[in-house]
């Protein structure tokens, strides 16, 4: 599976990460490094050290260097919502509808299907029912984290089971955050958020 890394458009602001930046200029994150160390990308760096990038010193970087400037740096942020209960895709539309076309999401009704989309869709987080058939959604969860083409995808696990014990098994899993059911659609809105600031 050829995947293109997801983290190339973040709708939250003009700053990107290194590592965002080194998807989208297709180098290692050690070039970027260097590059910005260098002083050819500008930016800045946060109180942890930590480098950020605004998005007009990219554009500039990329012109002046003749780097294509890829495709995806201007597109709304995807998500992928692997889900089949009417009352959970209600609440992900309510959620998503609300962002002002900053999120466009596509349903995938099982792990089978979900793994079809992967490669043309490119999301940037995936929003996994932990009730799923066949494979459940932590099953699914840790197949993604152990892929080099997808485990750098944020899952978001809609649980039936929001307990401490639940919630350390679903991160361990590799889940970046886990959510009770049913999701509230301004809970749901505000962890997508988040994962992509």
């Amino acid at each position: 599976m050829t995947l293109v890394r997801h983290r190339e458009r973040r709708f939250l602001g003009d700053v990107l990460s290194t590592g965002e930046v080194s998807t989208i200029c297709k180098v290692a994150l050690s070039t970027i490094g260097h590059w910005f160390d260098s002083g050819l990308i500008r930016g800045y760096k946060t109180p942890g050290g930590h480098r950020r990038i605004f998005r007009a010193d990219l554009y500039r970087f990329l012109q002046e260097h003749n780097i294509p400037i890829h495709d995806r740096l201007d597109d709304p942020a995807r998500v992928l919502v692997v889900a089949r209960e009417p009352q959970t895709l209600a609440r992900v539309e309510e959620a998503f509808g609300a962002m002002d076309g900053a999120v466009t999401w596509t349903q995938a009704a099982g792990s089978f299907q979900a793994g079809l989309l992967l490669e043309t869709m490119e999301p940037d987080i995936i929003v996994i029912d932990a009730g799923i058939p066949a494979l459940d959604g932590a099953e699914l969860c840790k197949l993604l984290k152990v892929d080099p083409q997808t485990w750098e995808i944020d899952v978001v696990i809609l649980a039936d089971q929001v307990t401490r014990e639940a919630v350390k098994k679903l991160r361990a899993d590799g889940a970046a955050e886990v959510l009770g059911k049913p999701v509230k659609p301004a809970q749901l809105q505000r962890v997508v958020t988040s994962l992509l600031s």
